[in-house]
């Protein structure tokens, strides 16, 4: 019998960041450096991206956000969810 791969659940938070366009591939970039998902993206007259944050980074994490954008963005915490990392070979 085949062994299934299976996947690590990890407890997080949603986090609601809004931001001028100029920063938006920034905080891409940041978000694929860190491997976290956007779980959705808002146009208006900012771009709000929704992520998910493991909950026991999430106040290091805003931390790091706002200083890799100067101070030019803001949250909002979302729902609780969960973060499924692959399995490993």
């Amino acid at each position: 019998m085949l062994k299934q791969p299976y996947s690590k659940k990890t407890l997080a938070r949603q986090l609601i960041i809004s931001l001028d366009y100029p920063q938006l591939n920034k905080l891409r970039s940041f978000l694929n450096q860190q491997q976290l998902p956007i779980l959705k993206t808002t146009y208006t007259e900012q771009v709000t991206i929704t992520t998910a944050v493991p909950i026991a980074q999430v106040s290091t994490f805003q931390a790091r956000v706002t200083e890799s954008l100067t101070g030019q963005a803001h949250y909002q915490l979302g729902a609780k969810c969960y973060l499924t990392s692959p399995p490993q070979p």
